[in-house]
């Protein structure tokens, strides 16, 4: 069982060209960043990664909400920075755009992580006073659903509950109780209890109203796409508008590759999600 896990979820097994793929990222990160109007690194908490970077479009969607795109690295690696580009599309279909980091397991937990990013959001909505959609890659995908499904006025009195208007998860994690059974968890650090609590799964979700879509590379493990599918149906089963979308011909490293294009299916639709 546990080998099964660990082929499942360490995507690296089935991507013989990951290593590429991961190293182009830094070049094309740093070619956007040059030719972007926006703020780096801007701290939003108190821990030395609570920054985020901020990329505005030449025209701005009239209305429109904010974009914030959480990255991946399975809670314990990378930052916003390798993934500057991916803000292209977004920021070409005239959204603002926010690339948050956080503090990575095992120097903070998964919890923590969440509690850092719910604050990233209040500062971005009481900066901008708009709506924010929530959108994620893996781990951040995760992040993603926690955000959307936070009570945001228990969270804050001054936040509205519909602050988070829209999320959408790219090959996210929302059962993290089969990574308490392998070798990621050494970074974790997740027992039974604490992986239930933090798995949005199992969550109850306070706002009906927002929409979430979960995708998933339809060339990624059995497991990936069974996370995405129980999401939608868990939480559709409560009242969201929530679906399983599965993009074709993609794997856990280039599913991502499309939200540099504004003409792509996934930018087309953050701008709808964003608009509407």
């Amino acid at each position: 069982m546990t080998q099964h896990l660990e082929s499942e979820y360490n995507a690296s097994w089935h991507v013989p060209d990951h290593k590429e793929i991961v190293a182009s990222w830094s070049g094309l990160a740093e070619q956007f960043r040059a030719s972007s109007r926006h703020e780096a690194n801007q701290p939003y908490g108190p821990k030395a990664r609570n920054v985020m970077d901020i990329h505005f479009p030449a025209v701005e969607q009239a209305d429109a909400a904010v974009l914030m795109f959480i990255h991946g690295g399975y809670w314990q690696s990378m930052d916003q920075r390798r993934f500057s580009h991916l803000a292209q599309g977004s920021v070409d279909n005239g959204l603002i755009t926010v690339l948050p980091t956080y503090t990575l397991c095992p120097e903070g937990s998964v919890a923590q992580i969440i509690e850092e990013l719910r604050l990233a959001c209040a500062i971005i909505w009481r900066r901008f006073q708009r709506p924010i959609v929530v959108a994620g890659h893996s781990a951040g995908g995760h992040l993603a659903a926690c955000l959307l499904a936070t009570d945001w006025p228990a969270y804050a009195p001054d936040l509205p509950y519909d602050m988070l208007c829209a999320g959408l998860g790219l090959s996210g994690l929302y059962d993290l109780e089969p990574l308490t059974h392998i070798g990621i968890n050494d970074a974790l650090q997740l027992n039974v209890e604490t992986a239930q609590a933090s798995s949005p799964l199992f969550w109850t979700v306070p706002a009906a109203g927002q929409p979430f879509e979960a995708w998933v590379g339809g060339d990624e493990t059995s497991e990936f796409h069974r996370q995405s599918q129980e999401l939608a149906q868990s939480w559709s089963s409560q009242g969201v508008d929530a679906v399983y979308r599965a993009l074709p011909g993609t794997n856990h490293y280039n599913v991502i590759a499309p939200l540099a294009d504004k003409e792509s299916v996934l930018s087309e639709r953050l701008l709808a999600l964003a608009t509407n």
